[in-house]
């Protein structure tokens, strides 16, 4: 069996440690995370351990898709609400309100 150098992966920059989940950057750590699981699965490709490092690695992918839908989604739903906002202020003030209230309420059943 092959003797893999596990000091040529990536050391991770603890420079600053958030101190809540608000201030954790989640594309960040994905990333990070991301090159140090592939700098591990280049080195391993063809050992035993080279498997559950790719499927760790096909995994993460798949998060970072799904967090940049996500991303997407909210950039386009917040394109959306801007959209509406304007379109309704051009209408009179009491169907304005009548909309709002309308509005609220379908928000209110709906969380």
């Amino acid at each position: 069996m092959k003797d893999y150098d596990i000091t040529r992966i990536p050391e991770p920059q603890l420079q600053y440690v958030p101190q809540t989940l608000d201030q954790l950057d989640v594309d960040n750590e994905l990333l990070e995370h991301y090159y140090r699981l592939k700098a591990l699965a280049e080195q391993m490709a063809y050992s035993e351990r080279g498997a559950p490092i790719m499927s760790s690695l096909n995994a993460l992918l798949a998060q970072i898709v799904r967090a940049r839908t996500a991303l997407y989604e909210a950039e386009r739903l917040k394109k959306l609400e801007h959209t509406l906002l304007k379109v309704l202020k051009t209408l009179p003030k009491t169907q304005q309100d009548t909309f709002m209230d309308i509005y609220a309420r379908e928000l209110q059943k709906s969380s």
